[in-house]
């Protein structure tokens, strides 16, 4: 009678040998992904291969039931053939270069922009930039006028205004400056006196027609009370005569409701602008 032999029992966990075959089949598929990064597909070629296999296999376009099937086989029983498409063929050129092209180049930047845009770009910077400053620089200056609401600065991208209040300059109905604005008008020669650019004193009125033995129109009184903050500019600041004039718009520009006293008020003004 033969004797069973006691069975083995199987280690415990992996063989050793495992982990070295892992280790190499990782190895070798990073070697093959390294290689597939270094490959390149010609489109030229890939192109004729998809268009060989669209024209064996056929595009599945559906067919209306009034034609009849144009397939010849079993993939292509139910669906036309492929219309054959043109493939890009490899040539050769001779690449030449044109005077002008090479001016319309050197005048624009790399996105296209020529040179003139760009200055005018910068200056347009430049200049609000000085506007910012010029209207900072007012403001500080006129301060306490400002505060009574005498006047009041605004600015634009391209001017700087102050605005002087109708009874704070003149009396209703007159062209005499008053005595109170005059240090006020002797703060802002000051000032623009610092600063570029061209200035234009502009007058206005209401809505209301005017005619007595001084004025025989609206126009007439904005024109007079634009020249004689001019005339007192320029005696404080005399130098200021090559770049400053006057002008009269009498009821033509109104910022407020003519309708009521206090809008016909806020129309009456004077404006001094700065433009850049």
């Amino acid at each position: 009678m033969a004797i069973a032999e006691p069975e083995k029992k199987c280690p415990p966990g992996l063989p050793a040998w495992l982990a070295t075959f892992g280790d190499l089949m990782s190895l070798l598929l990073c070697f093959f992904v390294l290689l597939l990064s270094f490959a390149t597909i010609d489109a030229q070629k890939m192109k004729k291969v998809v268009s060989g296999m669209d024209k064996a296999f056929g595009v599945q376009n559906e067919v209306p039931a009034s034609n009849t099937p144009m397939g010849t086989s079993i993939i292509t029983d139910k669906f036309s053939p492929n219309v054959t498409k043109k493939t890009l063929k490899d040539s050769v050129k001779q690449e030449t270069t044109d005077s002008r092209k090479k001016i319309l180049a050197k005048q624009q930047g790399s996105d296209g922009e020529s040179d003139k845009d760009k200055r005018k770009k910068e200056r347009q910077k430049e200049l609000q930039k000085e506007i910012k400053k010029d209207k900072k620089q007012l403001k500080k200056a006129l301060k306490l006028e400002t505060f009574i609401r005498s006047a009041e600065v605004k600015g634009t991208d391209e001017m700087v205004m102050i605005r002087l209040k109708d009874k704070a300059a003149f009396k209703t109905g007159k062209a005499n400056l008053n005595r109170s604005i005059r240090p006020t008008l002797k703060k802002v020669a000051k000032a623009l006196m610092e600063m570029n650019g061209r200035i234009i004193i502009v007058g206005h009125t209401d809505n209301i027609p005017i005619s007595n033995d001084d004025f025989g129109s609206n126009w007439e009184l904005s024109s007079r009370r634009a020249t004689a903050v001019l005339h007192q500019m320029l005696e404080y600041q005399p130098e200021l005569s090559t770049r400053i004039q006057a002008e009269g718009h009498a009821d033509i520009d109104p910022i407020d409701d003519n309708r009521d006293p206090m809008g016909r008020s806020t129309n009456r003004r004077v404006e001094i602008i700065l433009r850049k």
